[in-house]
């Protein structure tokens, strides 16, 4: 079998770990701050564990189905059969690395499921610059440090008063959720099972989605920086790429800007879209006639359902459609574009519009649980900054 291919050798220490695990001979934290896990990531970007699983086998199909997958996640189910570990170990994408990482976390006692995670996706093929990897690398091992060293046995007023003080939790978290909590005070006679302080749970949440803001300003730093012909010959290498798309409260009007909307309209503008068509009969045309389909009205009425954040959110599926359709469109107005370019820039589609909306959607659960707006805001505010600190870390420094 494929999964015979892994050295007995290499995999043994890995079979091990598991086992440890298995029989409760390191530390599991539970729950955590700063680093969500996976699962939520994936539901914040509608998606879902199986769903990323099957991408994942549709690239190694040598990986186990989702259904053993699920089981092996449930801590109290059976474990992977040693021909299971094997498939997943394989997977692993530097397994040296993992392994030296993992082993570091055996010899502390402690393993903390969203660092395994996170370690997973950041050693991935998320980032090409590898000072963008080990920036995130060292983040997560700060945090891991946070929750298995720092947090272990200690009181839940312990607890908060450490993260309050965290250099780390300073450093990715929301500056106006630090400025909230400075005077934030556990009540040490809550009970038991007592739901969190509404201010210290928005506060904790507010932070954890300010780390995957910044990851995002990372991630587009890295693209801007190995595409960078691209970025010099559009003259875009000093901008912060979408950064009028992000969701931005007006206090003046005392409403929400729409980023979909923002993002879409801007692009139906940079392919020529009339002035007199609105930005969904435009895209919904467009749209159409690129799948092939004679349906405009249903396409131009998703299209003013996203603009108008209506119930519901886009598949994937119908944002790589749109994005396909508009970089056509652009290859037809510039059919001097070289193909490297024209591949470009449909991905670059494909990942802004996911992030645009993904934001959106963010901002509005944010405010349908009642977060202030102010601490909504100081969310999305971070992308910026974090952007221009990336962009100095990778070598290609903003020139304001």
């Amino acid at each position: 079998m494929e999964y015979s291919k892994v050295p007995p050798k290499d995999f043994e220490w890995y079979r091990r770990l598991v086992e440890a695990a298995d029989e409760k001979l390191v530390r599991i934290p539970p729950g955590g701050a700063l680093l969500l896990p996976l699962a939520q990531i994936w539901k914040i970007l509608n998606s879902s564990e199986a769903e990323v699983w099957q991408s994942a086998r549709y690239l190694k199909p040598f990986l186990p189905v989702w259904k053993t997958m699920e089981k092996a996640n449930n801590l109290t189910g059976p474990s992977p059969t040693e021909a299971s570990l094997r498939k997943i170990y394989r997977g692993c994408g530097h397994r040296r690395l993992f392994q030296m990482r993992l082993e570091k976390w055996m010899a502390s006692e402690t393993l903390w499921r969203p660092a395994i995670e996170w370690t997973g996706l950041i050693d991935s093929d998320l980032f090409q610059q590898d000072a963008a990897k080990a920036f995130w690398l060292n983040v997560i091992d700060e945090a891991a440090e946070l929750h298995g060293t720092y947090f272990f046995e200690k009181s839940p007023a312990e607890k908060i008063e450490i993260y309050k003080k965290s250099s780390l939790v300073q450093r990715m978290g929301s500056p106006l959720a630090r400025q909230s909590l400075k005077s934030y005070c556990y009540d040490v006679e809550r009970k038991p099972g007592q739901e969190l302080d509404v201010r210290l749970e928005h506060c904790l949440l507010v932070d954890a989605l300010c780390v995957l803001v910044r990851l995002s300003a990372w991630m587009t730093a890295d693209f801007a920086v190995s595409n960078w012909a691209m970025m010099v010959r559009d003259s875009t290498q000093n901008i912060i790429p979408f950064e009028s798309m992000l969701p931005a409260y007006d206090h003046a009007s005392d409403q929400w800007n729409r980023p979909l909307d923002i993002c879409l309209t801007r692009y139906s503008q940079e392919v020529g879209a009339p002035q007199n068509n609105t930005t969904a009969t435009f895209l919904g045309k467009l749209w159409s006639r690129s799948v092939g389909s004679d349906e405009h009205a249903s396409k131009i009425r998703l299209v003013r359902n996203w603009i108008q954040e209506k119930p519901g959110r886009p598949k994937l599926s119908s944002l790589e459609e749109v994005a396909k359709a508009l970089g056509d469109e652009k290859l037809l107005r510039s059919p001097d574009m070289p193909d490297p370019d024209a591949s470009t820039t449909y991905f670059s589609h494909v990942l802004v519009l996911r992030l645009i909306e993904t934001m959106s959607f963010v901002r509005r659960d944010l405010t349908r649980h009642g977060v202030s707006n102010e601490l909504v805001a100081s969310v999305f505010q971070c992308f910026g900054d974090e952007y221009r600190i990336a962009r100095r870390m990778l070598g290609k420094p903003l020139e304001d």
